[in-house]
C-alpha cells in the first residue's frame, strides 16, 4: 500500500526493494524423515555489522550450523513444532568487496539452507559504452530538441539519482545489485543566455544513512534554436483553450489559418512563451475539421496541426457510461473517476473511455474471484472535465485538484460520485458500497487509499494485473494490508501496529491508518483482516482455516512472519500472496495473479455481501476447490 501523496508511491517502492525478503517454498521431506519449511532463502548484509532473522518450522527437530566464522545464529538446536521458530543471524562489520556463507539446517535425514550473503559498498557508472567514468566534465552538443545520454550503473546496493532541474534520469531508482543497468539521462534544451554547468549523482543505498555518491559532472553550450512542446492538438466541440509551450532564443511569428481557428499572440522575442490557442464552438454534425498554426523563428519554420470534432462527438462533465452490467443480486458497483482530462481527451470512443473501459472489464473484472463472479458487477466510467489537461505540476486547474502540490482533493471526488443520480436514485454511495478507481492523467505511480476505499492509477504505468489486483482489489475494495516486509520503522514498527489495534476491541489490525472501525477484526467475523500481530490460535483472523482438510500441502494455512512492512513481530497466513512481494508479481512466478485463502475469502465475501447473497464459509470452500495450488 501506498501513502495519500501520489509523489511518496516511488518512496514505497524503493523501500521494498531495498529490503523486501524473498519468501522460500516449503520444502518437503519423504513424509518418513520430516518437514521443514524456512521463510527466507537467502539474507543480504551491508558493511556493518547488523542482525536479520528468518523463521524454521519443522515437525521433527533440527541443528544449524554456520559454514563461516564471520556470522553466526542465537540457536544451534530446534525441536520440532508448528510454532515458527524465530533464528536471528548476527555479522560482523566487512571491509572486503563480498562474501557468502550458508546456515546449514539438518532434519530428519535431510539438509537445508539460508545462504549468508555481505557485501561492501561500491557503486561504478560507465559512459560511454563500457568505459569507466573518471570525473571528467561531458560536454553537451547544442540542439533544439532534447538530448538521451545513456549510462550504465553497477552497484552493490539499490542506488538512487538525483540531477540537476534541466537533467531527468531514469530509472530513477533500481534494485539491481552487481549487474550494469542503463540510466538514460534526458537533457532539455538550454534556454540560459550562455553555457550551463550541472551534475548528475547516484547514490548507492547502503543503509538507514549510509549512502555512497558517483557523481557525473556535464556542461552544455547554447545556439539559436525554438521548440513547440506540442504540434499536434485537438479541441472539442466547445472551443476551449488549449496551451502550447514555445521556447525561442531568438524572433519569432506565426500565422493561424482558416478563420476558424485563433492564437493569442502572433509574434514575440526569445524566452519561454505560452500559446493561447482556441476554436469557435462548433454547433453542426458532421466530420472533423483540420487548422495549422506556423510558427517562424531563425529561419526555422514549425507548425502546429489542430484538430477539432463536430458537435455531439465528446462527453460533457458528469455524464456516466455504464461498461458493465450484473444480472445477479444488487449489483456491486465500481465507479472509474479521472482527473487532468480536458473535453477534448473525453471524445466517445478515444482514449480516456477506451484505457477506462479496458483497466475495468479486461484487468480489475480478471482478478481472482472477481473473474469468477462478473455478473454481480456493475462497471461505470464516470466523465469528468478538467480545464486543462494533464496532472503534473504546475497544470493546477484539474477537477479534482491533482495538478496542486497538495495533492487530489479525493473527497470532491467522493462527492460528485455521492450526489450523481445514478448511484444517489438507489441508494448506493462511496466508500460503503461504491469503491471507486481514480485515474490520474500523467500522476506519478499507482497506490490505493483506504478512508474512500479507492485504487489510484495512473496514466503512466499502463494497465497491468499487479496494480488491479494488489492496489484496487487487494487495497481499496477489500481493505487487505500489506502482505512484504521491508523496513519495519516506516509505519511506525510493532508500538504502532499495536496503538491502532487499541483503538478498537484490541482483537486486530486497523490497516487503513484512519478511525475507521469498520476495518477491526471483530469477535463476530463480520470483518478480519489479512495480517495479525500473532502467531498462534486463537487470536488470528484465519484460525477457521488451520487444520481444515481442505487447506494442507501447498495449500496449508499457517503463520508465516513478515507484513505490514516487518520482516518480525507480524504475521501472514501463507508465504505467497500478491500482497506479499510486489517484485515477484511483476513476473509470472506464484505472486502474480494470487491471493491467500484468506484473502480470497475476505473478497469472495465482500462481493457476496454488496450483491445482496448470503453466503458462509462453508459456501467458500466448496467454491474455493477451483483456486487451489496442484
Amino acid at each position: 500500500m501506498k501513502r495519500v501523496n501520489y509523489l511518496a508511491a516511488t518512496l514505497t517502492i524503493a523501500g521494498v526493494l531495498l529490503m523486501s525478503c524473498k519468501q522460500s517454498e516449503p520444502k518437503n521431506g519423504d513424509g518418513k524423515t520430516g518437514r521443514v519449511e524456512l521463510s527466507r532463502e537467502e539474507i543480504a548484509f551491508g558493511r556493518t555489522a547488523d542482525a536479520q532473522t528468518f523463521t524454521i518450522v519443522s515437525n521433527v527437530d533440527y541443528t544449524l550450523e554456520c559454514d563461516q566464522d564471520w556470522f553466526f545464529t542465537n540457536i544451534r538446536r530446534g525441536v520440532a513444532s508448528q510454532t515458527p521458530e524465530t533464528v536471528r543471524v548476527e555479522t560482523e562489520t566487512f571491509t572486503g568487496v563480498a562474501r557468502q556463507g550458508e546456515v546449514l539446517i539438518r532434519a530428519g535425514g535431510k539438509k537445508y539452507s539460508v545462504v549468508i550473503k555481505q557485501f561492501n559498498a561500491e557503486i561504478t557508472v560507465y559512459y560511454p559504452g563500457n568505459t569507466i567514468y573518471t570525473g571528467d566534465t561531458i560536454t553537451l552538443a547544442d540542439t533544439p530538441d532534447p538530448i538521451d545520454h545513456v549510462f550504465r550503473v553497477r552497484s552493490t546496493h539499490q542506488w538512487e539519482t538525483e540531477a540537476d532541474e534541466w537533467i531527468t534520469v531514469t530509472p530513477k531508482r533500481s534494485s539491481a545489485i552487481n549487474e550494469a543497468v542503463p540510466a538514460t539521462a534526458v537533457v532539455g534544451v538550454n534556454t540560459m543566455q550562455g553555457q550551463r554547468k550541472g551534475r548528475i549523482a547516484f547514490h548507492a543505498i547502503v543503509g538507514q544513512g549510509d549512502t555512497i555518491t558517483k557523481y557525473v559532472y556535464v556542461k552544455q553550450g547554447k545556439s539559436n534554436f525554438f521548440l513547440l512542446n506540442k504540434q499536434d492538438i485537438e479541441i472539442s466541440d466547445g472551443g476551449e483553450i488549449k496551451k502550447v509551450r514555445l521556447t525561442a532564443s531568438g524572433d519569432w511569428s506565426l500565422t493561424a489559418s482558416p478563420a476558424w481557428l485563433h492564437v493569442d499572440k502572433t509574434s514575440g522575442t526569445a524566452g519561454n512563451i505560452t500559446l493561447n490557442i482556441s476554436a469557435d464552438q462548433r454547433m453542426d454534425v458532421g466530420a472533423d475539421r483540420t487548422g495549422q498554426i506556423t510558427v517562424v523563428s531563425g529561419g526555422q519554420t514549425k507548425t502546429i496541426t489542430v484538430r477539432q470534432g463536430p458537435a455531439g462527438a465528446y462527453w460533457s462533465d458528469n455524464e456516466v457510461l455504464q461498461v458493465h452490467q450484473h444480472t445477479v443480486g444488487n449489483g456491486v458497483p465500481i465507479v472509474l473517476i479521472g482527473d487532468g482530462f480536458d473535453r477534448a481527451e473525453l471524445r466517445k470512443g478515444g482514449s480516456y473511455e477506451s484505457k477506462a473501459t479496458e483497466l475495468l472489464v479486461d484487468y480489475i473484472l480478471n482478478c481472482q474471484i472477481f473473474r469468477d463472479f462478473k455478473d454481480y458487477f456493475d462497471l461505470y466510467v464516470y466523465m469528468a472535465v478538467s480545464a486543462e489537461s494533464g496532472t503534473t505540476p504546475p497544470n493546477p486547474d484539474n477537477a479534482f485538484d491533482s495538478g496542486k502540490s497538495n495533492g487530489p482533493n479525493f473527497d470532491r471526488a467522493v462527492n460528485r460520485i455521492n450526489n450523481h443520480p445514478t448511484f444517489k436514485d438507489v441508494g448506493r454511495k462511496c466508500p460503503d458500497q461504491i469503491a471507486i478507481v481514480f485515474m490520474g492523467n500523467g500522476m506519478i505511480g499507482g497506490y490505493a487509499y483506504f478512508h474512500i476505499r479507492a485504487g489510484i492509477y495512473s496514466t503512466d504505468e499502463g494497465p497491468n494485473i499487479y496494480w488491479s489486483a494488489h492496489e484496487f482489489v487487494g487495497h481499496g475494495f477489500t481493505g487487505l494490508a500489506d502482505e512484504y516486509a521491508s523496513n519495519c520503522s516506516y509505519m511506525g514498527g510493532p508500538s504502532a501496529l499495536r496503538s491502532e489495534q487499541n483503538k478498537g476491541n484490541g482483537l486486530g489490525l486497523n490497516v487503513s491508518w484512519t478511525n475507521d472501525t469498520n476495518l477491526y477484526w471483530k469477535a463476530d467475523g463480520n470483518t478480519t483482516t489479512n495480517i495479525a500481530e500473532s502467531n498462534g490460535n486463537p487470536c488470528v483472523p484465519w484460525k477457521q482455516f488451520i487444520g481444515h482438510p481442505q487447506y494442507t500441502g501447498s495449500n496449508a494455512v499457517g503463520f508465516h512472519e513478515g507484513g505490514w512492512y516487518c520482516p518480525t513481530g507480524v504475521w501472514r497466513p501463507e508465504a505467497h500472496s500478491i500482497m506479499v512481494n510486489w517484485r515477484t508479481a511483476w513476473g509470472n512466478g506464484m505472486n502474480a495473479k494470487y491471493y491467500n485463502a484468506q484473502s480470497r475469502w475476505l473478497i469472495y465475501k465482500k462481493v457476496h455481501d454488496l450483491a445482496g447473497i448470503s453466503v458462509d464459509f462453508d459456501d467458500f470452500v466448496a467454491y474455493d476447490t477451483i483456486n487451489l495450488l496442484p
